[in-house]
């Protein structure tokens, strides 16, 4: 015969415990709030008998849950495949429950999810009834994108509906110091969630990875009932162009992204790499494109940060997410062992001033060389062999002008601090006012002054080649070649004159210099601020230097496409910018194996498709797929919901009503369901995502699909309208259902 065993009891059995026990054991441990429970563990899966129930449980009402050994592990939840019984009364209901959640383990149904046959070794969890006011879940990490984010969902009642009636919950969403998001009807005190929030974080950190808790709360008491890890992280990719959007905005040509990303990337990595040593990325491993745009992989920053004893929570900051805390420091183990190099790559920092003026002066000789060089009377060969002998320049410059932007930042966040110490307010001083030289770099004030010209009446032609002698190489995005620079847009040049004429500047003349924010103090506050200042100065310089370096490239490839036409490979001099560099070297040097015209204009048909798609800030998918933008003429149908499994799918919608059904779902449908029980799962397998009319975070929709990887939306209001058969799209990130043809 099997035995009961007390929580203390069974805590003693070590490895032999099923997991959803074993953290029932975890949970008390921690000093939180369990209903009391004890743990049968059958021989041969035999319920116990009726007098062993009758002596243990006279009296009572109790939930009965299974607890498998293979259930709730890091990767597999088993969600809703095995048995629990709620409100079962003692002595009498017990045994009958008892049988129904150990038949549950050899069921067939187990077996199609586990992917083996026979039954899974099954203990059995007896706990007392809780009747709570609100029940939950509470989720240490945001599911769908692994950002740390506490994400609580709750309804009134039993905690049974979030995931067998597919009960759409209130959802609360806890980030660093408090609430981001709350629901219009809050069925929730705020000291209970925050005592939530607060108590997973806590929890979270206790096991060493993010988890998944369920609690009720009696309107006294926050009961926990239940810990498990969350399923499905393991894959999760983030990527953001909040940052990359900064330095290269807009829609991104083949040539340009295949030059830019060794040169800037592999300067950021060189730059990282002196002082973490070797990480193992490449410059493709930072960014990503999608539709044409631009996004920084933050899940590979995110293990640079971690080299540097910062956690992943430094993403959190990067991105700009509301009310995110500072990530603190940690000095790991692994972070000491690098500690010399860093401290050297300190010392390198400290005095790099000393290298700058000798690194402008190099990138101007180059400069030079480049505004002197003929393209025209070049070969094809030559010039690309030219080309390739700039581009290691540009990205040795593009360290540069990592760098020094970096210590500039630094330097003033320094000051920043150091002042606020001392009541000076930082935004109130000019570090540029009577700064010499600066306006060297800034191309304002003499747009003023032609534009004053103009105004006037006065001629302002020689102020126009001055300026574009100075600044002609500048265009509305320095870092992309394939713009058309100001030298060849003077009608720009004269309009934005007109514009700045007249108009004020920048900084006011209550702004305090920085001497007189000083009021002749000395000593560490003086040196850091002199630093600041200059280093505001190097900024410019370097950044001015380093894109009229860059700019080199455009007419040296448009003097290129101009000879590939006259050879007739090319239609057009600008089609040059759809060919990556790679591509272009074998063109040139004969090796090209590839049906010029048809790539081309393949390519340039697909970014003129992606000119109007909606690009969200983050992606959390290697696989994204863009959603087409609003047409505002009614031709796509479009439905919202709730995003509970993350990814893009395209594809037919299947309409379910019911069992019937599931023989109509082709592989790749999305599948639209009312609501999803553990019985819709076999559908799942051939589904690349799901809409669901009700559920949440923790409905089986939700579950299986993120253990599927497909994405799932819930909540979506008559979701069983949709058109069965019309192809459609679905964003399980934003929640957004589209109808694309009927």
């Amino acid at each position: 015969m099997g035995r009961f065993y007390a929580a203390k009891e069974y805590a003693a059995l070590g490895s032999a415990q099923a997991p959803k026990a074993k953290m029932l054991g975890w949970l008390i441990e921690k000093r939180l709030s369990v209903p009391e429970y004890c743990v049968y563990v059958p021989e041969l899966n035999e319920a116990p008998a009726q007098a062993d129930v009758s002596t243990r449980f006279p009296s009572g009402s109790f939930a009965v849950r299974s607890a498998s050994m293979i259930e709730d592990d890091a990767k597999r939840s088993f969600a809703g495949q095995f048995e629990t019984v709620l409100d079962v009364p003692a002595p009498h209901g017990l045994v009958g429950a008892m049988e129904a959640v150990l038949a549950a383990s050899s069921g067939d149904r187990v077996s199609a999810y586990h992917g083996t046959a026979g039954p899974a070794a099954q203990h059995v969890v007896v706990q007392q009834m809780i009747r709570g006011k609100v029940s939950g879940v509470a989720f240490s990490r945001n599911p769908m994108t692994g950002l740390n984010e506490v994400v609580i969902e709750a309804i009134t009642g039993r905690g049974d509906q979030l995931v067998d009636q597919g009960v759409t919950p209130e959802r609360y969403v806890w980030r660093g110091r408090g609430l981001i998001g709350s629901p219009q009807n809050e069925i929730l005190p705020g000291p209970v969630v925050e005592e939530i929030a607060q108590t997973t974080e806590r929890l979270e950190r206790a096991f060493g990875e993010p988890i998944d808790l369920e609690w009720t709360w009696d309107g006294a008491t926050l009961w926990w009932l239940q810990a498990r890890p969350i399923t499905g992280l393991e894959n999760v990719k983030l990527y953001s162009n909040r940052i990359s959007r900064e330095v290269m905005p807009g829609m991104i040509t083949p040539l340009v992204w295949s030059i830019n990303v060794p040169l800037v990337n592999g300067a950021w990595i060189r730059f990282l790499e002196r002082g973490v040593g070797p990480t193992g990325l490449k410059p493709e491993d930072l960014a990503k494109q999608f539709a044409f745009r631009s996004y920084f992989n933050m899940t590979a920053l995110g293990r640079v940060f971690e080299l540097l004893g910062m956690p992943p929570d430094a993403l959190e900051v990067m991105m700009g997410l509301p009310n995110t805390p500072r990530p603190r420091f940690r000095a790991p183990q692994r972070l000491l062992v690098r500690l010399p190099r860093l401290l050297g790559f300190a010392g390198h920092l400290w005095a790099y001033e000393k290298r700058i003026a000798s690194q402008v002066d190099w990138i101007s000789r180059v400069i030079a060389e480049c505004e002197h060089e003929d393209w025209a009377i070049l070969d094809q060969t030559q010039v690309i062999a030219k080309i390739e002998r700039l581009l290691p320049e540009i990205g040795h410059a593009a360290e540069l002008n990592i760098v020094v932007p970096v210590l500039a930042n630094v330097y003033a966040a320094w000051l920043r601090r150091s002042l606020a110490k001392r009541g000076i307010d930082y935004s109130e001083i000019d570090l540029t006012r009577d700064m010499a030289h600066y306006d060297d770099f800034n191309p304002k004030p003499h747009l003023n002054e032609i534009g004053r010209r103009l105004s006037e009446g006065l001629d302002a032609t020689g102020e126009l080649e001055h300026f574009m002698a100075r600044f002609g190489h500048l265009s509305e995005n320095t870092n992309d070649l394939a713009l058309a620079t100001w030298r060849e847009r003077t009608d720009h040049v004269l309009e934005m004159a007109r514009v700045t004429s007249g108009s004020s500047p920048a900084t006011t003349t209550s702004s305090k210099s920085l001497d007189d924010a000083l009021q002749g103090r000395h000593g560490m506050i003086r040196l850091v601020a002199k630093r600041a200042q200059r280093f505001q100065l190097f900024r410019e310089n370097v950044s001015y230097h380093y894109a009229r370096l860059y700019a080199q490239l455009r007419p040296a490839f448009l003097t290129l496409g101009a000879k590939l036409v006259g050879d007739g490979t090319l239609a057009d001099a600008a089609d040059i910018f759809f060919l990556q560099i790679g591509e272009l070297r074998d063109l040139v040097s004969g090796h090209a194996n590839m049906a010029i015209s048809a790539m081309l204009e393949d390519r340039k048909n697909q970014f003129e498709a992606m000119r109007d798609v909606r690009m969200p800030e983050a992606i959390y998918t290697d696989n994204f797929q863009p959603l087409p933008g609003r047409t505002g003429d009614g031709s796509h149908k479009e439905l919202t919901g709730t995003g509970v499994a993350r990814g893009q799918a395209r594809g037919p919608f299947r309409v379910l009503r019911g069992f019937d059904d599931f023989g109509r779902v082709e592989s790749g449908d999305i599948i639209v369901i009312p609501f999803s029980d553990v019985s819709w799962t076999p559908v799942f397998a051939k589904a690349s995502g799901v809409v669901s009319e009700a559920g949440g975070m923790l409905s089986h929709s939700a579950i299986v699909a993120r253990e599927y990887g497909i994405p799932c939306i819930v909540s979506v209001e008559n979701a069983l309208d949709l058109p069965d058969g019309a192809l459609g799209m679905i964003d399980g990130v934003s929640g957004t259902v589209l109808v694309l043809e009927d």
